[in-house]
C-alpha cells in the first residue's frame, strides 16, 4: 500500500493544472468580450492565442499528474485526457490555424515526452507513441475536415450577403428612379391640368366643354 500512497501523493500537482485552466479560462472569457474586440481587436487575438495556450497546457499539467503516478489506471486517464484535449482543439479552434497550433502544442509536447517517463522497452514505447500518433493524426484531420466546412460555409454566407446587398441597391435605385419620374411627370401635368381648368370655365361650346372635362 505504501507505493500506492506514494503514486496517488504525486497527484497534488493536478490543483495547479486546474488554476491553470481557470486563469485561461478568465483569460478567453476576457478576449471574447464584444467590445474589446470591437475596439482593440489584435489586442483581443493575441489575448485569446495566449489564453488558449494557457488553457491547453493546464490541462496538460493534470493529465502529467496523473501519468507521474505510474499506476496503470492513471496513466489511462491521463491519454484520454489528453486526447479528450486535442479533440476539444480540433473542434473549437476551426477558425484559425494560429489558435490550432497554440492549443495543439502542450498536448502534443506531453504525448511525445511523457512515455520516456515510464521505463519502457523500446517496442512498448513504440506501442504507446504509436497509440498516441494516432489520437493526434485524427485530431489534425479533424480540424482539417472542420476548417475547410467552416471555410467554405464563409465562402456562402459571404456570397448570400452580396447577392443581398446587389438586390438592395437595384430596390434602392429603382425607387429613386420612380421618384424621380414621378416628380417629372407630376410637375408639367400640373400646369397641364390648371389650364385645361381655366378652358373649361370659360368655354361655352358643349362639345369642346365635354373634350375638356375628359381631358
Amino acid at each position: 500500500s505504501e507505493p500506492v500512497t506514494l503514486s496517488f501523493a504525486r497527484l497534488t500537482t493536478a490543483p495547479k493544472g486546474v488554476l491553470i485552466v481557470l486563469t485561461g479560462e478568465l483569460g478567453m472569457w476576457t478576449a471574447t468580450n464584444p467590445g474589446r474586440m470591437e475596439r482593440h481587436p489584435n489586442l483581443a487575438r493575441s489575448l485569446r492565442l495566449a489564453s488558449g495556450f494557457t488553457v491547453s497546457t493546464g490541462w496538460v499539467v493534470m493529465a502529467a499528474a496523473f501519468w507521474s503516478t505510474h499506476l496503470t489506471s492513471m496513466q489511462l486517464m491521463a491519454v484520454s485526457l489528453l486526447g479528450a484535449v486535442i479533440a476539444y482543439t480540433q473542434k473549437s479552434t476551426e477558425r484559425s490555424l494560429a489558435n490550432m497550433v497554440a492549443c495543439m502544442t502542450p498536448p502534443m509536447i506531453a504525448i511525445f515526452t511523457l512515455p520516456f517517463t515510464c521505463g519502457l522497452d523500446l517496442a512498448h514505447l513504440v506501442g504507446l507513441w504509436g497509440m498516441m500518433a494516432l489520437a493526434v493524426l485524427f485530431g489534425l484531420f479533424s480540424w482539417s475536415e472542420s476548417n475547410r466546412s467552416w471555410r467554405a460555409l464563409s465562402a456562402t454566407t459571404e456570397a448570400l450577403i452580396a447577392e443581398r446587398e446587389t438586390a438592395r441597391e437595384a430596390s434602392r435605385a429603382k425607387g429613386e428612379f420612380l421618384a424621380n419620374m414621378s416628380h417629372e411627370i407630376r410637375t408639367p401635368l400640373n400646369g397641364v391640368v390648371g389650364m385645361v381648368d381655366v378652358l373649361a370655365r370659360s368655354e361655352t361650346d358643349p362639345e369642346r366643354l365635354r373634350h375638356l372635362e375628359i381631358i
